[in-house]
């Protein structure tokens, strides 16, 4: 595996910024929808199977972490939480190399680790969801 900072054109948004802005905005719709503009919202999933679904607590979790209340957050979905803190960090280290004239920071996998990587996530999925009926989410 390596790090480097790649080199883009001028025109191009880096995906890291792209994704910290789309969180930014979700957790604002995690907002609105606690405040009740959207009314009340409720899972699917969990109405007819009774178990919490992969991405149950992603609202609450977004609206604890804009409230500054990690362990809430964390205790509502880890997964996201975790996930959140790498796409934000992500998103400064894009925007610190574009300041700084470097380009966005870039990963190149080769073929074993990404299969491991590829395994990494898909356990971190099923052990978050695992964790998400557990707690009763």
């Amino acid at each position: 595996m390596k790090l480097y900072w790649r080199k883009i054109s001028k025109s191009c948004i880096p995906l890291g910024i792209i994704y910290t802005a789309i969180s930014v905005m979700l957790a604002v719709a995690a907002l609105s929808a606690q405040a009740g503009l959207f009314g009340p919202l409720h899972c699917l999933f969990k109405a007819i199977f009774g178990i919490p679904c992969p991405t149950c607590g992603i609202a609450r979790s977004l609206v604890a972490i804009s409230h500054f209340d990690l362990a809430s957050a964390f205790y509502y979905n880890p997964l996201v939480f975790v996930s959140l803190l790498i796409i934000w960090a992500w998103g400064l280290f894009s925007l610190y190399g574009l300041g700084m004239s470097k380009g966005v920071p870039a990963i190149e996998v080769n073929r074993t680790p990404a299969i491991a990587l590829k395994v990494f996530f898909i356990s971190a999925l099923i052990a978050n969801w695992a964790y998400l009926i557990r707690a009763g989410i």
